[in-house]
């Protein structure tokens, strides 16, 4: 499942945004344009629709929920006014409502809404077919976003799950890409990524995956390249072979069908950006939908045309 177009009002930089989405699409513009802003919003959307979706009698409903300001953590906020368009929750006595609605590829349009209760985000989530099948088709759409790349850290603790999804869930994937790597060995599904890395990195030969659940505490993950005999732990690898960890490590084990990507080409040399790209369109080939922010004109220069929406303060 994908979104075909997205409406957003009085989100941070947009008052009112309207524009259709494709399978693949290159977000362009001047730094403060809302490339940024229109992704999280999407991230928004998916967040709302994630906590309102409740499981009760078998079947799947939507609820209206409030949320704390600490556990509004889809979007990292000083104030819970931050949000807002003009940081105006409020206009003429009435509550001014954060929306963000999209047309998925099913038919359906559904809009998720923020307000403010109290100083708590109270979220809501409508679709204009509400049938038990309608609502539980929106389990299919998955939508996730990876903030620009940081590096990675020098040694990383084994978590829990519950642990592994809070700091996905925060936007920081750099503290367990080793974490990550170590499902995938677990779903024998390590090679998939090996052979992404292969492609993108010929001299790469061997990755191996080491962690003891009893004897040890900190995850083991080393490559051996052609030229060198010796293994090495990836905190030694370059940043562009950090990024491409830190980027198919995520999307391939968590398998979301929306895929945003902000500024994925920093730290990535021009032939290394091209490569990037076609890992990208090999993704929307296995029926993914990439959405990505940039300003490199090496990755622009290789888009085709229609596939670019440019924005101008924040139209």
């Amino acid at each position: 499942m994908r979104v075909e177009s997205v409406r957003i009002r009085n989100f941070k930089r947009f008052e009112s945004l309207e524009l259709d989405l494709g399978r693949m699409d290159c977000l362009v513009g001047a730094n403060n344009t809302g490339k940024t802003t229109l992704l999280q919003a999407l991230a928004l959307f998916d967040f709302c629709v994630r906590h309102c979706l409740e499981r009760r009698n078998g079947r799947l409903h939507l609820r209206k929920r409030t949320i704390a300001p600490e556990d509004f953590y889809v979007l990292p906020v000083t104030n819970p006014m931050d949000i807002w368009h003009g940081r105006r929750a409020m206009s003429g006595g009435k509550q001014r409502r954060v929306e963000v609605s999209a047309l998925l590829d099913s038919g359906y349009r559904v809009t998720a809404t923020v307000k403010l209760d109290f100083n708590r985000f109270g979220i809501a989530v409508e679709i204009d077919d509400d049938s038990p099948e309608a609502i539980a088709r929106l389990t299919d759409l998955k939508i996730s976003y990876l903030p620009v790349f940081s590096m990675l850290l020098p040694r990383e603790e084994r978590r829990l799950s519950a642990a592994i999804e809070d700091e996905l869930a925060r936007g920081r994937v750099n503290g367990v890409i080793r974490n990550l790597i170590l499902e995938l060995k677990k779903e024998e599904r390590d090679g998939e990524l090996e052979k992404i890395l292969r492609r993108s990195f010929p001299g790469l030969r061997d990755m191996q995956i080491q962690f003891d659940e009893i004897t040890d505490r900190y995850i083991t993950v080393t490559y051996r390249e052609k030229v060198h005999a010796k293994d090495f732990d990836i905190f030694s690898g370059g940043s562009g072979f950090q990024q491409f960890l830190y980027l198919f490590g995520f999307i391939l084990l968590r398998n979301p069908t929306v895929i945003m990507l902000d500024e994925p080409d920093v730290h990535l040399h021009g032939s290394l950006q091209a490569v990037l790209l076609d890992e990208l369109k090999r993704l929307v080939q296995h029926d993914k939908q990439v959405l990505f922010a940039t300003h490199s004109r090496e990755l622009i220069t290789r888009v085709d045309p229609e596939n670019i929406l440019s924005l101008d303060d924040g139209a």
